[in-house]
């Protein structure tokens, strides 16, 4: 039997005098779009910066493909980190280059591509995503915010990483550009063995997308399954979650 992805066993985070998890446990299969479900503050993105090695816990065990990330060095992280990448809810783009240029960045600077070499490959996994010639060749200064997530994809997806984190990608967007993001997912799945696992509160994308998904509560997992049992979950908070949560837009 082939090991997990992504494996979080019995993880424990306090920040302060704030206990945010406790004892989260849960696992992510290669391949799978897996979603992290809760309200602001649940503690989705600490689980993120967790598994990237951006924050320590407490106790518990964290592995990526059975390596121990909590026992990792800097160097093992830095390494972790191209395999497994992170893409922040802000996207972090530089507005005075363009597109194209945003995307080949870290092909030049980690993998040492030259520019043309990095422009052809960049180029393939921006076309596969539906970013236009004309997109690709824009300051993103000028680009759209649902435009700039793609590229946010695009940028972690040229590392032909095994895991892509996506940290609320569609909050504060309206429907339409949420729809962007959605498609580039969609669109990225087909043609890459990757997992991506996604912290959000939006339900429209999650039913849209997801694989399976897991309701986060106060630190604790409550529900684990695929998106439509949900619906049927037996914990009052998952309910009292899908009464409330924005059902046309994905607002935060």
């Amino acid at each position: 039997m082939s090991l997990p992805l992504i494996r979080y066993d019995n993880v424990h985070k306090s920040i302060g005098d704030q206990s945010i998890l406790r004892g989260v446990s849960l696992s992510v299969e290669r391949g799978e779009i897996f979603y992290v479900l809760g309200k602001s503050g649940a503690g989705k993105s600490v689980m993120s910066r967790l598994l990237v090695g951006l924050l320590r816990p407490d106790c518990g065990s964290i592995q990526f493909e059975g390596d121990e990330v909590t026992a990792m060095s800097e160097d093992a992280l830095y390494g972790l980190r191209r395999r497994c990448v992170l893409v922040f809810q802000q996207p972090l783009l530089f507005d005075d280059m363009t597109a194209l240029e945003n995307v080949c960045l870290p092909l030049r600077r980690v993998m040492g591509y030259g520019m043309r070499q990095a422009a052809r490959q960049a180029r393939l996994r921006m076309d596969a995503l539906g970013i236009s010639a004309r997109e690709a060749s824009t300051l993103c200064a000028q680009l759209g915010v649902g435009i700039k997530k793609k590229l946010s994809i695009a940028r972690a997806l040229v590392m032909q990483p095994d895991c892509v984190i996506l940290d609320e990608p569609t909050t504060g967007l309206i429907r339409a550009d949420a729809n962007l993001v959605d498609e580039a997912v969609r669109a990225s799945i087909s043609d890459v063995q990757c997992a991506f696992f996604v912290i959000s509160h939006d339900l429209v994308s999650m039913r849209q997308l997801a694989t399976r998904v897991a309701f986060l509560d106060e630190g604790r997992i409550v529900h684990v399954g695929a998106p439509a049992d949900l619906d049927q979950a037996s914990a009052s908070i998952v309910g009292q979650f899908l009464a409330h949560a924005p059902i046309n837009s994905s607002s935060a």
